[in-house]
C-alpha cells in the first residue's frame, strides 16, 4: 500500500490550479481549471515531482529504480505528449445538496465536431483513498476520452477537502449519491456532450454508487461494472477488515448494519433497475479486494430477471485489471458504442 500511495498519490496538487479555462457554463460550478498544469505541465515535471517524493521517503536505491521502471512502463512519454495535445482536462468544484462542495472533473478530446456521448465515472476508495488523480486519468480516462467520449467525474464530499467537525463526509454510498446525481444536471452545460447518451461507468466502490444512483432514477443508458461488490453484507466474509471501512462512514452501522448494507447492495434489489439499461460486469479471476463470485452472482440475478447484460472474466488476473488493462478498456469502448 506505501508504495502505491508513493507512486500514485498526487491529488492535492493536482487541484488547485484554477484559470479561465471554462467548459462548463452550470451556475453552481466554480473553480475550473486545467489539468496539465503545476508539476503535470510537462512529463519530465511529472516525473521529478515523484522523484522528489520518492527522495523525501527516504526509499532505498533498489526501491526507486523499480519504482522509476515501473512509471516508464505504465506510463510512456509519448502517451503523454499525444494527450497533451489532443485531450481537454478541467477540474472543478459544484455544490451538491445546497452548500457542500466537491470536486470533479472533465475530460474529452479536443477537437469535438459533434456532440458526444457522456460517461460518468465513479472511482473507487473512500475518502481520500482512491481520489482520482493525474495518474488515474492517464492511465485509464485518457484513453477512454480520446475514443470519442465526454467523461465526468466526482471526487464525492469529503474528498480533497480538510474536514472541521459536523462538515458532511464520504457516507460510503449514502448521501454522496446526491454528489453523483448533481453530475447529470451539469453535464447539459459541458461543451460537446451529449446528454441524451449518458452511461455510468463504475470501478470497485464506484459500482455501487452507479447501481444506487441508477435506481434513483437519473437518465442513464447503460452501464459498466468493474470489480463491483453486489452483496456487501456477505462479502464481508471474504474481506472482513472492509467492515473497518463500513463503521468509519456509514451513519448509524452499528444499529442498522444489516439495512443499511442491503440498501448499498444491488443483489437485493435488481428488479428495481430500469430493464431498458444494459450492464457490462468485468471483473478479474484473482481480484484479492472483491471477490470475483460477486460479479458471477449478480449476472445469474440478471439472467434470472431477463436484464441484459454481459460478463466478461479476465483470468489471472487483478483488481486493476493490470494483466489485460487494454482489452479491458477496449470491451468497455465496444460496450458503450453498441449502447448508447
Amino acid at each position: 500500500m506505501r508504495i502505491f500511495i508513493l507512486f500514485f498519490g498526487v491529488m492535492l496538487s493536482f487541484f488547485v490550479h484554477a484559470d479561465e479555462n471554462i467548459s462548463i457554463g452550470a451556475k453552481n460550478v466554480g473553480g475550473q481549471g486545467d489539468c496539465f498544469a503545476g508539476s503535470f505541465t510537462s512529463y519530465d515535471g511529472w516525473k521529478a515531482m515523484l522523484e522528489g517524493k520518492w527522495a523525501r521517503a527516504k526509499l532505498s536505491e533498489e526501491k526507486v529504480r523499480d519504482l522509476k521502471g515501473k512509471f516508464s512502463e505504465r506510463f510512456p512519454k509519448s502517451d503523454y505528449e499525444r494527450y497533451r495535445k489532443t485531450i481537454d482536462c478541467n477540474n472543478f468544484y459544484y455544490k451538491t445538496d445546497g452548500d457542500i462542495y466537491v470536486y470533479g472533473y472533465v475530460i474529452k478530446p479536443k477537437v469535438v465536431d459533434e456532440k458526444l456521448p457522456v460517461l460518468v465515472y465513479n472511482r473507487g476508495g473512500n475518502g481520500n483513498f482512491g481520489a482520482v488523480n493525474f495518474a488515474n486519468m492517464v492511465r485509464t480516462l485518457f484513453p477512454l476520452a480520446e475514443k470519442g467520449y465526454v467523461i465526468v467525474g466526482s471526487q464525492y464530499r469529503g474528498t480533497l477537502v480538510d474536514l472541521k467537525e459536523g462538515e458532511p463526509d464520504d457516507e460510503f454510498g449514502g448521501r454522496d449519491i446526491n454528489d453523483v446525481r448533481a453530475l447529470f444536471d451539469i453535464i447539459p452545460t459541458v461543451e460537446g456532450a451529449d446528454a441524451s447518451r449518458i452511461g455510468m461507468y463504475g470501478h470497485s466502490r464506484g459500482v455501487m454508487e452507479s447501481y444506487v444512483t441508477a435506481r434513483s432514477g437519473v437518465p442513464v443508458k447503460s452501464i459498466v461494472a468493474a470489480a463491483g461488490c453486489a452483496d456487501l453484507l456477505h462479502e464481508l466474509a471474504f474481506r472482513p477488515e472492509m467492515e473497518n471501512v463500513y463503521k468509519a462512514r456509514i451513519p448509524d452501522y452499528a444499529q442498522k448494519k444489516e439495512a443499511e448494507l442491503r440498501k448499498r447492495s444491488v443483489l437485493y434489489w435488481a428488479d428495481e433497475l430500469a430493464p431498458d439499461v444494459p450492464i457490462l460486469l468485468l471483473h478479474g479471476e484473482l481480484d484479492k479486494r472483491i471477490s470475483v463470485a460477486q460479479s458471477r452472482q449478480l449476472a445469474a440475478k440478471l439472467e434470472e430477471l431477463h436484464h441484459p447484460h454481459k460478463l466478461v472474466i479476465y483470468p489471472e488476473d487483478d483488481h486493476s485489471f493490470n494483466q489485460h488493462h487494454d482489452e479491458y478498456l477496449a470491451e468497455i469502448d465496444r460496450w458503450f458504442k453498441q449502447t448508447l
